[in-house]
């Protein structure tokens, strides 16, 4: 699941294969209704993001409805995209899901934003058995309320901290890791996931650096690094950031092997790029999407 040199399913990707497999699973449904729906029924599927500027997000389920109404079984019937944004107070997430069940009337609902406003949707979804699929927001415990309406296309902070002890532990032989996160709520859920894991796989405790994800200033954390000598760092922050840190331990000379949990990646190409220019990095993927078809669905 490590795969070296940023080897990484794009954002846009994730977003689309989400959709993709979500509208089939709908048209399915429909199609295998014993009540006939009209040619001119539209089925709408709901995309919630973080804000308005997710143009990945956007784009990746505009792409995926657009794929599906190619599909001639539909017979005539159309999907149509519900995009809501869960911009504003706490709290939007479970209010923003519920407009979309009863106000816009989507038969299932894709979400990719974070792990708080997940668990919020995942609520509504239980209490109203709406069709709930997840594209970003890596939280386990998501999983542990066993709603069978909920389900997610990307691997778990659980899952993701297995494949980092086995990289950085076992195929690499390092010891002494460094974990630096920020104070958002996926990064502590992550942070808290890979300590976890660690502790089940019998390994030393691990250090935590943590900064404000708000005005990082890595100034003292890059000391702290260089003083302890660690073999490697794992960054469980946001992409931001986590490219920020990276740049400045290689403009002073430290080449650290560097791993990354998907949430310090995007999914952002720009990310991508930046930060395989800069050379020993590697981060968490489910899928070896650089193949041809690949590249052919990037371009």
């Amino acid at each position: 699941m490590v795969k070296p040199y940023i080897k990484h399913l794009s954002c846009l990707h994730w977003l689309w294969s989400a959709s993709f497999i979500f509208i089939n699973l709908v048209g399915s449904a429909q199609n295998s209704s014993p009540e006939k729906l009209s040619p001119e029924t539209t089925i709408k599927i709901g995309l919630l993001i973080p804000d308005k500027n997710s143009l990945s997000a956007r784009q990746a389920a505009e792409m995926a409805i657009q794929k599906a109404n190619e599909n001639p079984i539909l017979k005539g019937r159309k999907f149509e995209l519900v995009i809501r944004s869960l911009e504003g107070p706490w709290g939007a997430g479970s209010k923003e899901a519920v407009d979309m069940i009863f106000k816009d009337e989507v038969w299932a609902i894709l979400g990719s934003h974070d792990g708080r406003n997940a668990h919020l949707v995942e609520q509504v979804a239980a209490k109203t058995q709406m069709i709930f699929l997840s594209a970003w927001a890596s939280d386990p415990s998501l999983s542990n309320a066993f709603v069978p309406w909920y389900f997610s296309v990307v691997p778990n902070d659980f899952q993701q901290s297995d494949a980092l002890i086995a990289e950085v532990y076992h195929n690499r032989q390092f010891s002494k890791i460094a974990l630096v996160s920020d104070g958002d709520y996926d990064s502590r859920i992550a942070l808290q996931s890979f300590l976890t894991q660690n502790k089940s796989a019998g390994k030393p405790d691990p250090l935590s650096f943590q900064y404000d994800n708000s005005s990082p200033d890595f100034k003292d954390l890059i000391a702290s690094l260089h003083a302890s000598k660690f073999d490697a760092i794992i960054l469980l922050g946001q992409a931001k950031a986590s490219l920020e840190l990276v740049e400045k331990l290689r403009a002073e000379k430290n080449a650290i092997p560097v791993f990354c949990a998907l949430a310090a990646s995007s999914g952002n190409e720009d990310w991508l790029r930046e930060m395989s220019e800069l050379g020993k990095v590697q981060i968490i993927t489910s899928l070896q999407y650089l193949d041809s078809k690949g590249a052919v669905f990037v371009k």
